[in-house]
């Protein structure tokens, strides 16, 4: 409950910041904005939908099939009987039939019932029931041995198809902990960028202020017109910087808008502050960090995939260099019944002898008793002749699974990097922004009394604009460092493969992301 009660104060806030006029938009509101808006979310959303897709496709190449069949025939069939005297036989014929059908992944298939029904009606007196009624009932099983027996190699369709599942899912959980790393890192180039924007106008402003000061002097003839020139000269610079730090601040803020799926148009205020509660520094380990990022990364669980699918892959292409055999068993029972032809020529003995199967009836009491049945064995045996194919398919196999194990190996050597990279990336920023702090504060300080003695008429043009060049570094080099610390310990996150664990809370108030990201 208390989760959705944030979820709920922080979208109020946005809009409540967006109805004044600009958009203001702190990292939380800007993460939400991702999740639900990024096109790259979007799409590898449907992918995971089509690979789930595809999964239950292959899964249902072992459902059972029922069919149902129905045909009507009428023809006229010449015949060179003496019986008949025009030579020729009209019948008229309707069936219909239904099977239930289907295999197992043991290599079995099988009917479970194959029923056929038929009605014949014909013209020719050669035939003792008219119309006649013929059925017939079937069960059959077949077995694929040799080549087909054996589970794996015949689920190799669905073993691959849920890899691919699992694979899409771990892209899936790529794609969002890299929008996530990459919007954290725009966000705060973005800070930066804004943050560099205000230094420059400030340095102009000063500048443009000391050439006032300086002018006054000149007039009065406290200093040289030397002096003059170098403020206005100084002033021109500074004005320079100003300008392409406003571009470059344009560019990051369009980068972000581009991240957010917001349009360019659209003014935004990044409220945050990047030196605002800024954690203390705990060292961390290596080999744990590590350890969790092989646990987690999904570039390494989709690697690992990848191994496995090349391992089935090879499973099957091994057992496809056997011969083929298959044995198939088949019972059916026979009925026949109908009515007596009353047109129907009677030969000596004949006319007083009762038919046996004049009643309709009798087609289907047949089966039921079982009066007809019949049984068969059919084996098969194929084999080619030369097995190139088989062979080089199994090569191939062989080759891609050695290879899935070298590209895992090598996926793991890339995150250990990644991580060792990511851990000292963090450390350094740290070191950087205390440094850059410091450096700053003895700037301004230096600054502050190259002031006083210029009031005093101990300094020079050229010393004030010296150390305000100092203190306009020094700030751009804490805001760079503090934007780097910022981007590092994301950069740490998608290192060890916990940026999704560590905005669990918004992926979960995302409930159309949440399932995406697991594995079922």
């Amino acid at each position: 409950m208390s989760k959705r009660l944030t979820v709920f104060a922080v979208l109020a806030a946005f809009f409540l910041f967006a109805s004044g006029g600009a958009l203001a938009l702190t990292l939380t509101q800007a993460k939400i904005m991702a999740l639900e808006k990024n096109h790259d979310i979007r799409v590898w959303m449907l992918g995971v939908d089509a690979a789930r897709g595809e999964h239950k496709s292959a899964r249902g190449a072992y459902d059972p099939e029922i069919s149902f069949m129905a045909s009507y025939f009428d023809t006229k069939t010449p015949t060179a009987s003496s019986l008949i005297e025009d030579g020729i036989v009209n019948s008229e014929v309707f069936s219909f039939g239904s099977a239930l059908s289907g295999r197992l992944p043991t290599g079995t298939f099988y009917k479970l019932y194959d029923l056929d029904v038929s009605r014949t009606e014909t013209d020719s007196p050669l035939e003792s029931i008219n119309p006649s009624w013929t059925a017939s009932l079937g069960f059959s099983v077949g077995q694929e041995l040799l080549r087909g027996f054996d589970i794996s190699s015949n689920r190799v369709s669905v073993v691959l198809s849920r890899k691919n599942r699992d694979i899409s899912v771990y892209e899936f959980n790529r794609v969002v902990a890299k929008t996530l790393f990459d919007l954290e890192k725009s966000y705060w180039g973005t800070v930066a960028a804004a943050r560099d924007r205000d230094l420059e106008k400030k340095a102009y402003e000063l500048a443009l202020d000391l050439e006032r000061r300086t002018r006054i002097r000149v007039e009065v003839g406290v200093l040289p017109r030397v002096a003059l020139t170098q403020a206005q000269s100084e002033s021109a610079a500074r004005k320079v910087r100003m300008i392409n730090s406003e571009n470059a601040y344009a560019a990051a803020m369009d980068s972000l808008k581009n991240l957010l799926v917001i349009p360019f148009d659209e003014s935004i205020k990044l409220p945050e502050m990047m030196d605002s509660a800024l954690p203390a520094y705990e060292p961390l380990e290596e080999a744990a960090a590590a350890a969790a990022a092989f646990d987690k990364r999904p570039e390494l669980r989709r690697a690992q995939q990848e191994m496995e699918k090349a391992k089935a892959l090879k499973t099957f292409y091994s057992r496809q260099r056997l011969p083929r055999l298959t044995v198939e068993g088949r019972l059916e029972y026979l009925g026949l019944g109908g009515s007596e032809n009353p047109d129907r020529l009677i030969f000596g003995g004949q006319e007083n002898s009762p038919l046996r199967f004049a009643d309709s009836s009798h087609a289907y009491d047949s089966i039921i008793d079982r009066d007809f049945p019949s049984w068969s064995v059919t084996g098969k045996l194929s084999f080619p002749i030369f097995g190139r194919k088989s062979w080089g398919d199994y090569s191939k196999a062989r080759a891609d699974y050695d290879r899935s194990v070298i590209e895992y190996e090598k996926q793991k050597d890339a995150v250990s990097l990644e991580v060792r990279n990511a851990i000292r990336e963090l450390e350094s920023s740290h070191r950087r922004v205390e440094a850059t702090r410091l450096s700053k504060s003895l700037a301004r300080e230096v600054l502050g009394n190259e002031e006083e003695k210029f009031k005093e008429g101990l300094s020079t043009t050229r010393e004030i604009l010296e150390a305000q060049r100092d203190l306009i570094s020094a700030e751009a080099s804490y805001i760079s460092a503090l934007a780097s610390h910022r981007i590092a310990q994301a950069d740490l996150e998608r290192a060890k493969g916990t940026m999704i664990e560590s905005n669990s809370f918004l992926i979960e108030s995302n409930s159309d992301i949440g399932p995406y990201l697991e594995v079922d």
